[in-house]
């Protein structure tokens, strides 16, 4: 992998020696794990700040840490359907613990060996809540454009868990509206068409945000409606 330069800014491209990964570390990983490799990754890369950076799922708690962790760096953000720390308070204890149950049960705490490549990395579910919690209380995010997208078509739960896929439903949308609210003016809008996976179900909606984004770090009077580009 070794960047290229396309006009005002530089892109990865795959040059496709080899098949390679990162370096093997140890199991299983954390947050601020993910926030430190991506910080050692771009200061090797020569790729320099300020950064816009875009989330999804769990992806999203990464870069709001990685924006409180180094909030010099860090001037706007996409959360595509992202992972929040709120979940666990904003659900009774009882519906955390099952919901803690079923992803592990998914498979989000087991490392898993890849033949050929290694160790899958792996974090827990939910157990960076507490980090992301005080980093939020330590350094807010700042003024930004940040720009947060959620799902419509529902995770499939199964009735065992104790409560209903809508109950998970109507919580998860309510954690992603929270999370518009980190900083004044951010924009949120629901992705009418896609299930979790918004950049593979509406792939122009995050292009949009991001580009949306940008526009708005260079020029705040551009700050606009999310749905200026994809509303039926």
């Amino acid at each position: 992998m070794r960047l290229r330069s396309t006009g005002d800014r530089s892109a990865p491209l795959n040059d496709n020696v080899r098949p390679s990964r990162s370096d093997p570390a140890p199991q299983p990983r954390t947050a601020p794990d993910a926030v430190a490799d991506l910080h050692t990754l771009l200061g090797a890369a020569g790729v320099p700040g300020p950064y816009i950076l875009a989330g999804h799922s769990l992806g999203g708690l990464f870069v709001r840490l990685y924006a409180s962790t180094y909030p010099g760096e860090v001037v706007g953000l996409i959360l595509v359907d992202a992972y929040s720390e709120r979940l666990e308070t904003l659900l009774k204890p009882e519906r955390w613990a099952a919901l803690v149950r079923f992803n592990t049960r998914s498979g989000t705490d087991t490392v898993e060996s890849i033949p050929g490549y290694g160790d899958l990395e792996t974090i827990g579910y939910g157990k960076d809540n507490v980090v992301m919690r005080q980093a939020a209380a330590t350094t807010p995010l700042g003024p930004m454009p940040l720009a947060v997208l959620a799902h419509t078509r529902p995770f499939a739960l199964p009735e065992e868990e104790g409560f209903s896929s809508d109950a998970l439903e109507s919580v998860l949308r309510a954690a992603n509206k929270d999370l518009a609210t980190l900083v004044p003016n951010a924009r949120f809008f629901v992705a009418e068409d896609s299930g979790h996976d918004i950049h593979q179900d509406q792939p122009q909606l995050v292009t949009e945000a991001i580009r949306q984004v940008v526009t708005g770090v260079r020029d705040r009077a551009t700050w606009y409606d999310l749905a200026s580009c994809c509303a039926k």
